[in-house]
């Protein structure tokens, strides 16, 4: 995202939270304009709580820049009690309208400021996308103020995108993280005892060689949750449009994909794969 874009967004370096506010405030109870608004548990998230059960009898939750609220829902269908904070007032007042009969407590708080009255308070804590959606100088007080909140036989789950390179304010919204992330936290006293790559637990659908680009500034890459560990996509495909059917149906993907050789697709992973080369319909164009 580029210097133009986050001036659209009102994002300054030195108030790094205030545009949160500014998009809750816009939005409404179908996640109008937010970006992340999955308006559902997040898919990577939903795989792991549902694989690890057992974990959640009396215990407490933290959902850390918790949104529109579905991951706080969800953690309280598993039967935790819950508490979710948001720095922005308005997404705390949506999550409350979505949900009027829900007992998890939504509150307002800065992630940057710290909470001293959650230390060491949570059995479990849930961060998904909260570090990189922030520049990256403050990531050491996030990671510091997030470990906090981790009870000393708690667990932390972090959902985030990683790149190699140096992470820098000017590439950003999102400022991806990088590996040393994972340093930072168990230089706060946390151990890493889970590790799971994207390619295990979401498709990928790069576009971005296709042989004419559409629509990149809504970006080239687009993606679905693994639905479990075995696999099978049908592929439908011609010049125009992609589909992809994973496990029968359970999933779909459905993209505009522009490619003028089908012999160039190219699938990496473990999954069983068949193509499905559409042939026009006579009497259409395209």
């Amino acid at each position: 995202m580029n210097e133009k874009r986050r001036n659209e967004l009102g994002i300054e370096e030195n108030k790094p939270t205030e545009w949160f506010e500014t998009l809750y405030s816009d939005s409404n109870e179908k996640g109008k304009g937010v970006p992340w608004a999955n308006m559902a548990p997040h898919p990577i998230f939903k795989n792991w709580i549902t694989e690890n059960p057992n974990i959640n009898k009396g215990k407490t939750a933290l959902v850390i820049g918790c949104g529109m609220g579905d991951d706080a829902i969800e953690l309280e269908s598993q039967g935790f009690e819950v508490t979710a904070f948001d720095v922005s007032e308005s997404a705390i007042e949506l999550c409350k309208t979505r949900f009027p009969n829900s007992e998890v407590k939504f509150i307002q708080a800065d992630l940057i400021e710290g909470i001293s009255d959650w230390h060491r308070k949570f059995d479990f804590v849930l961060e998904i996308f909260t570090i990189q959606a922030l520049p990256p100088k403050y990531e050491g007080v996030l990671i510091r103020n997030i470990s906090d909140f981790v009870s000393n036989e708690g667990k932390l789950l972090v959902v985030t995108e990683i790149q190699q390179g140096e992470r820098m304010y000017k590439n950003g919204p999102p400022w991806l993280l990088n590996q040393e992330y994972i340093r930072s936290f168990e230089a706060c006293g946390l151990k890493q005892i889970f590790h799971s790559s994207a390619t295990e637990t979401e498709f990928t659908l790069d576009r971005s060689k296709m042989s004419h680009l559409y629509a990149e500034e809504f970006g080239c890459v687009r993606k679905a949750p693994r639905l479990s560990t075995k696999q099978t996509l049908d592929i439908y495909v011609d010049k125009s449009v992609i589909e992809i059917f994973i496990n029968g149906g359970k999933h779909t993907m459905t993209s505009r994909f522009f490619i003028d050789n089908l012999s160039t697709l190219s699938i990496k992973g473990y999954v069983k794969t068949v193509f499905h080369p559409m042939n026009a319909i006579k009497g259409l164009n395209g």
